[in-house]
C-alpha cells in the first residue's frame, strides 16, 4: 500500500510492543522515519532494531515515561534534533485494564469524556505541547467533522480543569 507518507517523520508512544509497535512497523513500511517512545529501554531498542532491519528506515528509540513532562520535553527535543519536524504523532501509551472485575459500566458518553479528560487527552496534551514547533499539525478543516468536534470538546474539558 502507498499512503504517500514516504519521507515523513512519526513519533509513536507506547512503541515497544503491541499496537504501538505494529503502528510503527506499518508507518516504517510506508517509508516513514520513526521516533519510538516507551518506558522500557531494552524492549524499545529491540523493537527499533527489528523495524530498522526489516524496513531500512531511520528509527531512533528514546526511552521516556510520558508521565514525566521533563522527560517528554527531552524526547521531543531529541526528535527535533534528529529530524527537525515531526509530521505524525501517534499517542498510544497506556495499558490494558488490570482488574476486569472492577470494570465500571458507564454509558458510552461518560467513557468518552473520562478517556479524553483523564487517560489519553492529558498524555496527548503533554506530547503535543512538548513537540511544540517541531510538529506539523493539521488544521481542523482537514479532519473529519466528528473527530474535530471530539478534539474541541476534550480541549474544552481539559482547559476547564
Amino acid at each position: 500500500m502507498n499512503l504517500g507518507l514516504k519521507g515523513r517523520v512519526a513519533l509513536v508512544t507506547g512503541a515497544s510492543k503491541g499496537i504501538g509497535k505494529a503502528i510503527a512497523r506499518g508507518l516504517a513500511d510506508e517509508g516513514v522515519s520513526l521516533v519510538l517512545l516507551a518506558r522500557t529501554a531494552d524492549a524499545l531498542e529491540a523493537a527499533a532494531a527489528e523495524i530498522r532491519a526489516a524496513t531500512g528506515v531511520r528509527v531512533i528509540a528514546v526511552p521516556t515515561d510520558l508521565r514525566d513532562a521533563t522527560a517528554t520535553k527531552a524526547a521531543a527535543a531529541r526528535a527535533a534534533t534528529e529530524f527537525g519536524t515531526v509530521h505524525i504523532l501517534v499517542n498510544n501509551a497506556g495499558g490494558p485494564i488490570k482488574r476486569p472485575e472492577r470494570q465500571i459500566t458507564w454509558p458510552d458518553a461518560d467513557w468518552l469524556e473520562a478517556t479524553f479528560r483523564i487517560a489519553n487527552f492529558e498524555g496527548a496534551v503533554v506530547d503535543v505541547l512538548s513537540l511544540g514547533p517541531h510538529i506539523h499539525v493539521l488544521e481542523p478543516a482537514e479532519l473529519r467533522d466528528e473527530v474535530a468536534d471530539r478534539i474541541r470538546r476534550a480541549a474544552r474539558l481539559y482547559s476547564e480543569r
